[in-house]
Order: C-alpha cells, then structure tokens, then sequence
C-alpha cells in the first residue's frame, strides 16, 4: 500500500511540475522565470549591455507603426523604420522577447538603406495571442507580413533575418513558398525541428527522458496550439526553399546545439552559405562577431536583393 501511495504521489508531483513547466515556457508571460533552466547568463548578460546602448541609439529612429488584424481575431503589431528605399528587411526576434530588442539588427540594416519591419510575434510584445508558436506557428504570420510590405510597396526586394525561434520562424516560412519578392534569407541560430528542441531541452533543464515528459507534452500542443510536434519541421521546410539561405551560429552554443547549422546547411538547396562565430553562445553571434560577421551578412545579402 504504502509503495503505491507513494508511486501515486510521485506521478502526481511530476504532473504538476510538467503543467507549471509548460505554463511558463509555452504560455505568454515573463521568461526570466526559466533563466535558472537554461543557464544563459553569460548570454544575458552581453545581450543587456547590447540593448542598454540600443536603447539610447534608438531615440533617433522613428519607428512607424503597423497592424494586422487576422480573421482568426488575432492582433498583430510590428514597428517600422522607414528608409525610402524599395529595400526591406523583415527582423523576427526570438523566443520571449519583441520586436523592440532586434533594434541592434535593425540598425545596421536601416545603415545599408534598408526600411525595416520588426514584428512581435504571436504571445510576444504588444500582439495578441496567449500560446508560443516556437516558429512554426509563426510562419504565416511571417508570411502575411510580407504581403503587407508588397501590398504597400509592389517594387519591394524583401530579405527575412530571424535569431533563435525567429530564424525558425523565417526558415519555415520560406519552405511554404514566398512572393517573388522575397530574395533571401538569413537564419542565426535556428534549431531544427519543434521535437529536437524539445528533446535537447528536456534532457538538459529537466534531465529526464524527453520521451516521457513528450507523453503530456504532444497531445497538449496539438489541443492548445493547433501543432503537430511531430510535422513541425524546420529541416523538412528548408528542402523546400527557392532562395537563397545563410546559416550562422555560435561554435560554443548551449541552447540550441551548434549542429543544428550544419544540418540546415547540409539539407539546403544551393545558393546558400554558412558562418560560425568562434566563441559564441546562443544568439549573440552578432555582437561577438561584431563588424566582420555584418559584414558577412552584407555580402550575402547584397548579392541576391536585387536578383
């Protein structure tokens, strides 16, 4: 009696453990709740001092805003820095932040004459929605924002740049087909599917089998969010690109294993180029890599905006 009593009460605690879990990674809400988890802080660290000189730079930026309104019911907001040029750059953010913190990226294209559109994504900043799509479920908002550039602009060359869940966000919206004028796109730390990222992060924040935890974590996505973890495929939408694909990521990256690059990159139709950033952790390859790794990104982009 007792060992099944306390069997029971194990299973329960896990229970409630996995909701609380699920609750504040794949609900909108504070984030910094899981920075115990994921042991960013290196990261964080150099990601604050970016976004404290960002946030200074950032008063002589006008940005415009935009809203979308989908049939779902669904409010989406992006602000726009507007340049005067047929040039776009379309910058998606990563998991738990906005559009406001790719400011940094924002500038340098804005620098090259680009105009730049920042989106929040679904449960994220200023747009509505209370569930995480982890890019897949972002891929045709992705996709409408880019019809709201051409319906604007019918001359628009537009570039996609995401980091993180924003670079999987951009590559599984370019395997679902883009307007013509969508010309490139550059993906920073992207991992490979919704499973593997999961998988990765369960055995290493939870350190139990990730097949367990999947038990009530895959019927809870596909009733919550619409989602198929099992279809949500970043590699699989890679193999259907048009265009042309860079690849960059941190060689020292503890949330989302260096690999997944190479893997991307190996599956990509060419043209398509990859970088990694010697000493890197995730998503600040940009600010370690500095001027060279823009630089990098520059002449890929150039290359291809006009074709």
């Amino acid at each position: 009696m007792k060992k099944c009593l306390l069997s029971m009460a194990s299973c329960t605690l896990l229970c409630v453990c996995l909701k609380g879990l699920i609750n504040v990674s794949m609900c909108r809400g504070n984030k910094s709740r899981l920075a115990p988890f994921v042991k960013l802080s290196r990261e964080q660290r150099i990601f604050e001092a970016v976004i404290k000189n960002d946030c200074k730079d950032g008063k002589h930026f006008r940005a415009v805003p935009w809203y979308m309104k989908l049939s779902d019911g669904s409010n989406l907001y992006a602000r726009v820095l507007e340049n005067k040029s047929h040039k776009w750059a379309v910058v998606i953010h990563g998991y738990g932040l906005d559009g406001s913190l790719m400011l940094y990226a924002a500038k340098r294209f804005y620098e090259k004459g680009y105009n730049v559109l920042l989106p929040d994504l679904r449960a994220h900043g200023k747009s509505s929605g209370k569930y995480i799509g982890w890019g897949w479920n972002d891929r045709e908002d992705i996709s409408k924002w880019c019809r709201c550039i051409t319906n604007r602009d019918g001359d628009a060359k537009i570039l996609l740049y995401g980091v993180s869940m924003g670079a999987a966000g951009v590559l599984c919206a370019v395997g679902d087909g883009l307007s013509d004028n969508v010309k490139c796109a550059i993906s920073d730390c992207a991992f490979t599917s919704v499973k593997d990222i999961f998988y990765y992060r369960i055995r290493r924040m939870l350190h139990l089998p990730p097949a367990l935890v999947m038990l009530w974590l895959r019927p809870w996505c596909s009733l919550k969010m619409g989602m198929s973890v099992s279809e949500a495929s970043v590699v699989e939408q890679v193999k259907k690109s048009r265009i042309p694909l860079m690849f960059c990521h941190g060689d020292r990256d503890r949330f989302v294993p260096t690999d997944s690059a190479l893997e991307l990159y190996a599956v990509a139709p060419s043209p398509k180029r990859l970088m990694l950033v010697h000493g890197a952790g995730h998503g600040v390859a940009a600010f370690l890599g500095g001027d060279k790794y823009w630089s990098r990104i520059f002449d890929f982009a150039e290359k291809y905006i006009y074709k």
